[in-house]
């Protein structure tokens, strides 16, 4: 992936730190040596994680985009927390040669970007094949004649009951701006019950045998 984009006219331009690992959603289990990267926007809050560095450089606006790795959310989670666009590629559509992988089925490389065109453009421009990568295959961005990405006339999409997502006042209104614009575009929302993920999300140590 690297040398892809060096290839493309990419400048790189240093690593970025993580949490040890690559494990960790809120990026405060960063290596000591170098300590925890700092919320771009507020230095009191945690920047996600695991791949905090590579959203701070990019919200700070140190780099044009940056690239990090992705198994449960460390990509999507900083990106969210840093008002960017994380992009999570299907497994194999990125190369993944020469990443240490935490779970080779569900690892991917991940984009952070600071608009959607930049995340479409940067996606196109490294999602090559790779004859080296056990996990690669071959994709074609072009669907019925229409470019990768966008909407088709009618889909369903998923969202937790809103008992379950309703925090405060400015995530819930930002939750319902989400859904009326995808139902804009066509979509159908359909509520899912995400119960047994909280149930065991808040079980203490042994919770694993309880679950029948």
């Amino acid at each position: 992936m690297v040398q892809q984009l060096i290839d493309a006219g990419a400048q790189p331009m240093g690593k970025a730190n993580l949490d040890q690992f690559a494990i960790g959603l809120v990026g405060e289990r960063a290596l000591e040596v170098y300590g925890t990267p700092a919320n771009a926007f507020d230095s009191t809050l945690v920047p996600g994680g695991s791949s905090s560095g590579s959203a701070v450089v990019t919200a700070a606006g140190m780099v044009s985009f940056a690239l990090g790795t992705d198994t449960a959310g460390s990509g999507r989670v900083p990106a969210c927390f840093h008002n960017l666009y994380g992009v999570k590629p299907s497994l194999g559509l990125l190369s993944t040669r020469g990443v240490v992988p935490a779970c080779a089925t569900l690892d991917t490389i991940s984009l952070f970007a600071l608009t959607g065109d930049d995340a479409a453009a940067l996606l196109e421009a490294t999602a090559v094949f790779d004859d080296q990568c056990a996990w690669s295959r071959r994709h074609n961005f072009a669907v019925h004649g229409k470019r990768y990405g966008r909407a088709p006339a009618a889909f369903r999409f998923g969202v937790p009951l809103e008992a379950q997502w309703h925090t405060d006042a400015a995530y819930t209104k930002s939750m319902h701006q989400a859904i009326t614009s995808l139902e804009a575009l066509g979509g159908e929302k359909v509520e899912l019950d995400c119960s047994p993920l909280l149930a065991c999300s808040t079980k203490g140590p042994g919770w694993p045998s309880a679950i029948t």
